[in-house]
């Protein structure tokens, strides 16, 4: 005890000299050191360390004292593997100071211009789970994603159009011992699906390709199961309006620190409002529902059913929704 009262005397002794010392500090990271010359350290680094899976090149390093010490990354490209390229306008990562003292990983992530759009992360303690394992609280949000950008990375082979908002909170255990609880929404503007040849679980469909207005998408990830609590397809003038509702099985492992996803079985209710003008074009996606349409007025038809599998990969029961 007494010890720390000397050195909190010794600090206010001193408190001028120790901020002389951190300004003069932080004018040397700020002026003096070299930061552009990180580019290539720092992809070597990344590279060497990803057994050269992941290589990351940008034009400019620029410290940030605004509302936490970080640093910013001008111009970033990020290559891994088969996938393209990612690239952000800025990157700037901003960690936490007692994270980095105890050696937890906890901060904030902001992308500019990443996929057309904005990308804000954050990572902080999450506490304790029932077991006892230790969690991280994530938030995250995007808004204004290219859909094709995010196509493309994710191999669909359907070229999708549209703008995606994303916000979720999840609390996970980074080891995936448990799987993680997480809270989404999701919306996505101007959605257009082009012509296409579709692979489902019974056979390969072509399409003539819709467009819809929004998608809007609201659900919670928790015990290996995804809920979809409210989600809406399309608005007044579009060719599909509805909503959808039910559950899958969507489970996340980590095998040697390679994080892979498992889909599991789906229990869905979709009810469809449906324009003529799509039943005429798209005669064979709408085939395996023929049975449950009913009227809904001179040019549209409702589509209320149920549909479920025990495996993603197997053909569907489906029945009347009631």
């Amino acid at each position: 005890m007494e010890v720390v009262k000397l050195l909190a005397s010794w600090i206010a002794q001193h408190k001028g000299k120790i901020g002389l010392t951190m300004m003069a500090f932080l004018a040397f990271l700020v002026i003096l050191f070299p930061f552009d010359d990180l580019s290539d350290l720092v992809s070597r680094e990344v590279a060497k360390a990803t057994q050269n899976r992941v290589f990351i090149q940008f034009d400019k390093v620029e410290l940030s004292l605004l509302q936490g010490a970080g640093i910013a990354l001008q111009n970033v490209i990020v290559e891994t593997g088969n996938l393209p390229a990612i690239k952000a306008q800025e990157l700037k990562l901003t960690p936490s100071i007692t994270g980095l003292i105890t050696g937890s990983p906890a901060g904030q992530v902001d992308a500019a211009g990443l996929m057309g759009g904005d990308v804000a992360a954050s990572l902080s303690s999450g506490g304790l789970s029932e077991k006892g394992n230790d969690r991280k609280k994530l938030d995250f949000k995007a808004e204004n994603l290219n859909l094709e950008d995010l196509r493309k990375l994710g191999n669909v082979p359907v070229a999708l159009q549209g703008k995606l908002n994303l916000s979720t909170q999840a609390l996970a255990d980074l080891t995936f011992t448990e799987q993680p609880e997480a809270d989404v929404q999701l919306s996505i503007k101007d959605f257009v699906v082009p012509p296409a040849n579709i692979r489902t679980a019974i056979d390969t469909i072509g399409i003539s390709g819709f467009k819809l207005q929004r998608i809007d998408l609201k659900g919670r990830l928790a015990d290996g199961l995804f809920l979809i609590e409210d989600g809406r397809i399309g608005k007044e003038g579009d060719e599909i309006k509805g909503t959808v509702k039910g559950r899958m099985g969507l489970q996340l492992n980590n095998q040697n620190g390679k994080i892979s996803q498992v889909l599991g079985g789906y229990n869905l209710e979709i009810d469809l409002i449906v324009k003529k003008s799509f039943q005429e074009r798209e005669k064979l996606l709408l085939f395996l529902l023929e049975a449950y349409k009913q009227p809904a007025g001179p040019d549209a038809d409702r589509y209320a059913v149920k549909i479920s599998a025990n495996n993603p990969f197997l053909p569907p029961s489906i029945g009347a929704l009631r």
